[in-house]
């Protein structure tokens, strides 16, 4: 069985955000909604209210001259 929420993705901005009852998770790039909300459900047992996603592209790195 393939692992769809990775791990929490905590910064500055999501620690804010969590004290305001949204938490932030990595997960799977194929993943689906439903199945987000229902795995978040079952790992942290708690009621998922709402499931919203985002892609966020790494940064680019230069190196040399």
């Amino acid at each position: 069985m393939k692992k769809i929420v990775i791990k929490p993705f905590i910064t500055e901005k999501t620690y804010a955000m969590a004290a305001k009852g949204w938490y932030t998770f990595v997960v799977a790039i194929d993943a689906r909604k439903k199945k987000i909300g229902q795995e978040i459900a079952r790992l942290y047992k708690v009621t998922v209210t709402q499931v919203r996603t985002e892609r966020l592209h790494g940064k680019s790195r230069r190196s040399g001259k």
